[in-house]
């Protein structure tokens, strides 16, 4: 994600810690190939309850971060729940030569001319805390 824009969905099924198979999809939920070489590919997958949820939920939260990060959700019976975010996901290794090239492109098109000093991640990361128990105490008082 950046800025908003969704680079890919990756879904992935575990099997452990350490192990299991992985699908990537479009903002539309078409298959593309795999953005990574950590997990095997996995088989195409219906998309989950809740998607169009997660997927909005993403964007806020890429727009209120400022620049490339992974934003994870869960799908669950009770609807979307976040899991993390992360700016360097993976530390940058174990993505296809394609997937680099995507994350470039981002990066030139979103990022090129941040500077990330100590005061704006604090401040992105403060904006973030502040948006996530605003949107957890919604959560709460729906009866997620």
């Amino acid at each position: 994600m950046s800025d908003g824009e969704v680079a890919a969905i990756q879904v992935i099924d575990r099997l452990g810690p350490c192990k299991g198979f992985t699908s990537c999809y479009d903002e539309n939920w078409q298959l593309i190939e795999n953005v990574n070489i950590y997990y095997s590919k996995g088989a195409y997958q219906p998309p989950p309850e809740g998607l169009k949820e997660m997927a909005e939920k993403a964007k806020e939260l890429s727009k209120a971060c400022g620049i490339f990060c992974r934003i994870d959700f869960y799908a669950t019976d009770k609807g979307a729940l976040f899991g993390e975010f992360t700016p360097t996901p993976f530390m940058g290794s174990f993505f296809t030569p394609e997937a680099d090239k995507s994350s470039i492109n981002y990066w030139d098109r979103f990022c090129k001319r941040k500077i990330l000093s100590k005061a704006i991640v604090w401040d992105t990361l403060n904006g973030l805390y502040n948006y996530l128990k605003v949107y957890f105490v919604y959560r709460e008082y729906a009866n997620y």
